[in-house]
């Protein structure tokens, strides 16, 4: 009796001609239907990991360097430690920025050969330009802290696959976790959450530049402490 009541109940089920017990609809504040793409949320999510990874690597070269005794011969010139640092900091920047313009252009074509809307960044073209200066800042900034506080580019390495993945775990990369209290509040110091905030306010949301000034000035404020912390430890550290 349990058998056939077992194969009734799970062969509609099987053949996908039953109907769902529960449905879920997503809406607006107006109670309007909308559809939600998962690829507005986790294209901008992937491509700020990815890029904090490849920022953390172009600034080892700092270590590389200084094994090849080529930094400090460097220091001994009369250019400022603080000069060195800006250039370094201003080739790896520029790679950031090409890595995600590169992603912003491929990913619609992407959305549009899987039968997806185009519209994965939304279309504040300006918006994208601020929140995408701001996020490769920031992430430049942990890349060369990382360098500043590791001996060697294998130690750098380390400290960037473990930290970089713990941060885009609190920003919300893999799971959304602004529900989560404890870990909606440790996220606040990942630049994986505020990049990911704006990003999605603007394809999501519709957002305004004004929307994502917060998010984009939390991330310049990172990108401060993170550089002006890696220079006074290279200050301490290169004492020659």
């Amino acid at each position: 009796l349990i058998e056939t009541a077992a194969t009734e109940a799970l062969t509609p089920l099987y053949s996908g001609t039953s109907e769902a017990a529960i449905t879920r609809k997503s809406v607006n504040v107006e109670g309007e239907e909308e559809d939600f793409d998962p690829l507005k949320y986790f294209a901008p999510a992937m491509a700020i990991m990815f890029m904090t990874f490849a920022m953390a690597a172009g600034t080892r070269g700092i270590l590389e360097e200084q094994q090849n005794w080529t930094l400090q011969r460097l220091l001994t010139t009369p250019t400022p430690r603080w000069v060195y640092m800006i250039g370094k900091l201003f080739g790896t920047y520029a790679s950031g920025i090409i890595q995600m313009l590169i992603l912003l252009v491929v990913t619609p074509v992407i959305a549009v050969l899987l039968g997806r809307s185009a519209n994965v960044w939304g279309d504040n073209y300006i918006g994208l330009a601020v929140i995408t200066l701001a996020v490769v800042g920031a992430a430049t900034g942990v890349g060369v802290l990382l360098a500043a506080i590791s001996a060697t580019p294998r130690q750098a390495d380390n400290y960037a696959n473990a930290i970089l993945v713990v941060m885009a775990m609190l920003g919300g990369t893999f799971v959304p976790v602004e529900n989560v209290p404890v870990l909606s509040l440790l996220s606040n110091v990942s630049l994986n959450k505020w990049g990911l905030e704006g990003y999605t306010d603007l394809a999501i949301n519709n957002a305004s530049i004004g929307d994502i000034l917060p998010a984009a000035g939390v991330l310049l404020v990172m990108t401060v402490i993170f550089f002006g912390i890696a220079l006074v430890t290279f200050n301490r550290r290169l004492d020659i």
